[in-house]
């Protein structure tokens, strides 16, 4: 298999990502568009490893990150559930309590 295709799907895949955390409002669309920057970090790191399978670096890394992924989510959803208990919705933009006071 070539690697430029995958090279391509993870481009792709930071650009929705970056598009998802840069134009939603929802904190549940902001942390898909995290995980899925990450997944294409995971995806470019598994095909370059394609490229020198003498090195297991790419494939370890990519364990690594995805621990770290996991914990990113279990940690943005229990803010999530907090900070929809507390304030009743889920939306950055409409929080202000820990906005600066002009």
């Amino acid at each position: 298999m070539n690697p430029t295709y995958l090279i391509y799907t993870a481009i792709v895949l930071v650009a929705i990502g970056t598009a998802l955390v840069l134009t939603r409002k929802s904190l549940l669309f902001i942390l898909i568009g995290i995980e899925l920057i990450l997944n294409a970090v995971n995806l470019n790191l598994v095909a370059f490893n394609h490229l020198y399978p003498q090195n297991v670096n790419g494939q370890t890394t990519t364990l690594f990150i995805m621990a770290i992924a996991i914990c990113e989510t279990a940690c943005g959803i229990a803010i999530m559930i907090q900070v929809a208990r507390q304030y009743k919705t889920i939306t950055p933009s409409s929080i202000q309590d820990l906005k600066e006071q002009a």
